[in-house]
C-alpha cells in the first residue's frame, strides 16, 4: 500500500483493494459468532422496536409512511426514523420465507462494513492508503462498533449513508464529475431521512475542506446537492408530526407519561435532546466518560497521543 496521499486519482491500487478486503473479512469474522440469539442489552428496548417495524412490514405489507409498533394497542402506527432499513430487512424475511432475526443483524453488519469501506476510501484519498487502512481497522475494533454493528438498529445504515455522502462530496470537489455530486446528494438524502445527526456533523469537515481550496462553482454544486437532503428531512419530520398526532393519549398510565410525551407526541427532543440536556454539565461529563471508556478506550487514547507526538 502507498503511504502517501493520491489526490490525482480516486481509484484504489490493487494492494489497497486486497488490504481493504482483508480488513473487512477480519472485522466480519469478529462478529459472525454473535449474530444469533435473542435481542440483548444495551438498548434492547430500541432494538425491539426496530425489529417490530421489520416484523410488521413482513407480516402486514411494507408501508414506509406508517410503520407500526406493538405497544400502542389497536392504533399501532408510529413514525420515528424513516424505516427504510427495516423495510430492507422485511424483504430479506420474505426472501427467506420466515422472520429470522440474524438477517436483521446481518443487514446491520453489512451496513457497518460498508461504512468502514467508505471510511477507508475517504482517508486514503486524503492521506494515503496506509492511513486509510489504520482508520478502517480502528473503526472495526471500537467497543461501541463491535456491539452496535451487529445490533438490530438503524444506526449502521445511517452511518453508511453518512460516509458514502462524505466520500462522494469530497470526490466531486477534488475530481469533479456530475455523477459524484448526484451520488453524494442521494446518499445524503437517505441519511437525513434515517438519522440526520450522522450527516449533519460530517458536513463540518466538508466545509473545512472546501475552505482550504475554495472553488465557487464546485462549492455551489455541493450546496445544491444538499438541498434534497434538507427537504427530505423537513418533509419526514412534518409527516411524523402528523402521524404521531393521531396516537391516543396514554399519558394517564403511571410511569408512562414522561416517556409518552417524549417519544410519541411528535416532539423531536427524544431525537436531539432538549436545550436543558444540552446545557447540563452532567450530560457532558457522562459523554466525556463514555468517549474515554467506550469509544476511544484508554489504550486508544494512548495510541492517539503517541501518534500525535510522533507525527
Amino acid at each position: 500500500m502507498e503511504g502517501s496521499p493520491s489526490t490525482s486519482r480516486a481509484a484504489l491500487s490493487a494492494p489497497a483493494v486486497l488490504a481493504l478486503a482483508a480488513i473487512l473479512l477480519a472485522g466480519a469474522a469478529l462478529r459472525v459468532p454473535h449474530l444469533g440469539g435473542p435481542i440483548d442489552e444495551p438498548h434492547a428496548w430500541r432494538q425491539a422496536e426496530t425489529a417490530q417495524f421489520a416484523r410488521s412490514f413482513y407480516r402486514d405489507g411494507i408501508d414506509l409512511l406508517h410503520p407500526s409498533v406493538c405497544w400502542l394497542g389497536g392504533h399501532r402506527a408510529l413514525a420515528l426514523e424513516f424505516p427504510l432499513p427495516e423495510a430492507v430487512v422485511a424483504l430479506g424475511y420474505r426472501a427467506a420465507g420466515r422472520e429470522w432475526l440474524p438477517l436483521a443483524r446481518i443487514f446491520s453488519l453489512l451496513c457497518y462494513l460498508g461504512a468502514a469501506a467508505y471510511l477507508f476510501r475517504i482517508v486514503s484519498m486524503l492521506f494515503g492508503s496506509a492511513a486509510g487502512a489504520w482508520s478502517a481497522i480502528v473503526f472495526l475494533v471500537l467497543p461501541l462498533g463491535l456491539y452496535y454493528s451487529r445490533a438490530v438498529h438503524v444506526d449502521p445504515a445511517a452511518l453508511l449513508c453518512a460516509h458514502a455522502a462524505f466520500f462522494y462530496a469530497l470526490l466531486f470537489y477534488e475530481h469533479g464529475g456530475w455523477p459524484n455530486a448526484v451520488r453524494a446528494s442521494i446518499w445524503a438524502a437517505l441519511g437525513f431521512l434515517i438519522k440526520a445527526p450522522y450527516l449533519f456533523y460530517l458536513g463540518l469537515p466538508v466545509l473545512a475542506w472546501i475552505a482550504t481550496r475554495f472553488a465557487w462553482r464546485r462549492a455551489l454544486v455541493l450546496v445544491l446537492a444538499a438541498v434534497p437532503a434538507i427537504v427530505a428531512f423537513l418533509w419526514w419530520r412534518q409527516h411524523a408530526l402528523l402521524v404521531n398526532a393521531g396516537v391516543p393519549d396514554w399519558g394517564f398510565i403511571p410511569g408512562f407519561k414522561a416517556d409518552f410525551a417524549k417519544h410519541v407526541t411528535g416532539s423531536a427532543s427524544w431525537f436531539y435532546g432538549t436545550p436543558a440536556e444540552r446545557l447540563d454539565p452532567h450530560t457532558w461529563r457522562v459523554m466525556a466518560y463514555r468517549v474515554w471508556r467506550e469509544v476511544a478506550t484508554p489504550i486508544g487514547v494512548m495510541l492517539l497521543l503517541s501518534g500525535l507526538a510522533t507525527a
